[in-house]
């Protein structure tokens, strides 16, 4: 089938990527000589490209100005074992852990609140887990109650009010302020090799067959829409921030009045 049609043709199992949809394109015009091949983010000036590729093309504002070229065919005859290392891997830290210091912290807190365990059981817990309980040591650092709620001082009382059958009822929950825990995860230096601030292309080819990948989120057409909208760099970058937010009613019962709120920084790789 030519490479021209705008039919569809059957994916071959060198095609299917796993959590991929994709869209047959028309064949594209001659690349411009201007770009130069990358494989695996490694720069070859003037290499030939593989007969199967995925093409990676990131969004005229963003930084990342070169597109990549990740070969399907087995010819990564430039690549060296230092060049296979997965990229986007996310630097060792409990910064992602924050406010708590590290991941114990969260998941005792986490049992401790769903839990309803008393200030007196908690204090009781703390200090045996931090003292002849634990025989190799623990990672909690958590080592009192008070210590717990300091941890949970980011979180900011608020309350939003209702009529209901001419009866106004008012709801207090805690929150964390959004617009601060954005600008943390912006500046936040170790996950900048896994934020994706603009928008990408990504594509199967081969030959003259073209297919585009969608994936993660900035590889959608809203994505690119909005970032066609946006100021380029003057020279601050201007970038879309997504927001997923999820929530469960299902877990409201007798004992527990509230359910959970959960908002997923969509410019995170899907891994994080």
């Amino acid at each position: 089938m030519s490479g021209t049609s705008d039919e569809p043709r059957p994916i071959s199992s060198n095609q299917a990527q796993n959590g991929l949809l994709t869209e047959v394109l028309p064949q594209p015009p001659s690349p411009s000589p201007e770009v130069e091949p990358l494989i695996m983010g490694i720069e070859v000036p003037d290499a030939p490209l593989p007969a199967m590729y995925i093409k990676i093309e990131p969004h005229p504002h963003s930084l990342e100005s070169k597109t990549r070229i990740i070969p399907l065919d087995g010819t990564a005859s430039a690549m060296t074992s230092a060049d296979s290392t997965p990229a986007n891997i996310p630097h060792l830290t409990t910064r992602p852990w924050v406010p708590f210091r590290n991941h114990a912290d969260f998941e005792y807190t986490e049992t401790a609140v769903e839990g309803l365990l008393s200030k007196k059981l908690i204090d009781c817990q703390l200090a045996g887990i931090s003292g002849s309980w634990s025989k190799n040591g623990s990672h909690l650092t958590l080592c009192s109650w008070a210590d717990m709620e300091r941890s949970l001082d980011a979180f900011i009382p608020g309350d939003v009010s209702a009529s209901y059958q001419g009866v106004e009822y008012k709801f207090k929950f805690e929150y964390q302020d959004l617009w601060q825990w954005i600008l943390s995860l912006v500046h936040d230096l170790s996950l900048a090799d896994v934020s994706g601030f603009h928008s990408v292309r990504k594509s199967y080819c081969e030959g003259n067959f073209i297919e585009r990948l969608f994936n993660e989120p900035n590889t959608g057409r809203a994505w690119e829409k909005i970032d066609n909208e946006l100021p380029a760099p003057d020279p601050h970058l201007h970038c879309f921030l997504p927001l997923h937010i999820w929530l469960d009613k299902g877990l409201v019962m007798k004992h527990v009045k509230k359910h959970p709120m959960v908002l997923q920084a969509a410019w995170l790789l899907g891994n994080i």
